[in-house]
């Protein structure tokens, strides 16, 4: 797996907060198609399914459900490779069944939630 690294020049008439828009319109872009793919993957697989599905751009969480079951997802997961992005969706969907288990969700052995299902 080859990973570059590209720098993007912007003319000086462009501003940092237009660039991070036109970064986070893209990033969103990319996300949202993934997410269309791998979160109705999921849902099928573990019957469980949020009321509403939003982007952000996020600084210290990949993702976040709701007590409502509204899950948020970083803009940034569209960078993440397959395991990881999937890993991201599964733990948010565990918790629409248990919102504050973080053991029953990450815990080891048969305690762990998010791998009973990625296993199966």
């Amino acid at each position: 797996e080859n990973i570059c690294t590209i720098t993007l020049f912007f003319g000086n008439d462009v501003k940092e907060e237009e660039a991070n828009a036109l970064f986070f319109k893209f990033y969103a872009g990319q996300l949202y198609d993934l997410l269309q793919q791998r979160l109705n993957y999921w849902c099928k697989k573990t019957h469980l399914c949020p009321n509403a599905v939003s982007i952000k751009d996020v600084k210290t969480r990949w993702g976040s459900c709701s007590r409502n079951r509204n899950i948020t997802f970083n803009v940034k997961m569209a960078l993440l490779p397959q395991h990881l992005f999937d890993y991201v969706i599964v733990h948010e969907l565990c918790h629409i069944k248990e919102m504050n288990a973080f053991d029953f969700i990450n815990g080891r052995g048969k305690n762990n939630l998010i791998g009973k299902i990625v296993n199966n």
